[in-house]
């Protein structure tokens, strides 16, 4: 890297591929780039997909997926983006992060949380949409509370009934998405990062600054089309994707540090060529 370089980290979300999801297939692709070990593989967590938009996404389990990775490959920086708390019971989740915790190294896993999406997915699981965000903050109440009452021998306390978790030194701490920053404060000490979708430079120097204890992470739906002249938006029923070259990638990079972005999340249309994460690192 030269002295231009930017200085944030980026990722890359799975899957990157467009043909059925294989695993083994998008990680020998993605382990033939130079900086594999810079850049963090990030999963979704999607009860089921449909295919949408260009956005199939991964209907598998993401806990399961990184155990596997982490054996397997060894990549050192993985993320989850979002674990969904629609869908997800409290504590079977907890339980999960734990035997986690004891099987691998999870040292540089970052662990998003998020209310979900696909608001047709809910509405067929009957599940509440009008609901998501009340349902998230009990959902993050209750986390914080075993975040905060783990004892050393892994029990956790409910109602003054004590049960056992398994061993662990502490319960991970999240990075949420969402925009409530009431929510953020409330949950200072459990949340150490913010992820947001797509957003003006503007609002994110706006939010950064009411958050600057936190790392800033921003999803990037983007595809690199080195034709054209400036920024073009493709819109889809539920996001846009950003068709730019690698040389307005590197400035809108650059604004997006200064507005107070730390990690971006790259969502690319599976099948699309990945050279420029290569090239990123060469800015």
């Amino acid at each position: 890297m030269n002295g231009d370089c930017i200085k944030m980290e980026y990722g890359i979300m799975l899957p990157t591929l467009d043909r059925n999801f294989n695993i083994d297939d998008e990680l020998n692709r993605l382990n033939q780039l130079k900086n594999i070990n810079e850049l963090r593989i990030w999963f979704r967590d999607l009860p089921a997909t449909q295919k949408i938009d260009s956005d199939e996404g991964i209907a598998m389990a993401p806990l399961l997926a990184i155990q596997y990775v982490l054996s397997k490959y060894g990549f050192l920086k993985l993320g989850i983006g979002v674990l969904n708390t629609s869908f997800r019971n409290i504590m079977l989740t907890i339980r999960e992060l734990i035997t986690l915790g004891n099987l691998v190294n999870t040292e540089n896993l970052i662990i998003g949380v998020g209310s979900g999406e696909k608001e047709l997915l809910f509405k067929d699981s009957n599940i509440s949409w009008s609901e998501k965000s009340l349902n998230f903050e009990f959902w993050l109440t209750e986390y914080n509370h075993h975040f905060n009452n783990l004892e050393q021998n892994g029990r956790i306390n409910l109602k003054n009934h004590y049960y056992s978790m398994g061993a662990l030194k502490q319960i991970p701490r999240l990075a949420v998405a969402t925009k409530n920053i009431d929510m953020v404060n409330k949950f200072d000490k459990l949340i150490d990062s913010n992820i947001i979708w797509l957003s003006n430079l503007e609002d994110i120097s706006k939010l950064k600054q009411k958050i600057k204890n936190k790392k800033l992470i921003m999803f990037l739906p983007i595809s690199i089309n080195n034709a054209v002249k400036k920024i073009e938006i493709i819109q889809f029923e539920d996001r846009d994707i950003l068709v730019m070259t690698e040389e307005i990638l590197k400035l809108y990079l650059r604004e997006l540090e200064k507005s107070g972005v730390n990690e971006v999340i790259f969502s690319i249309i599976p099948g699309s060529n990945l050279n420029f994460l290569d090239n990123l690192y060469q800015f």
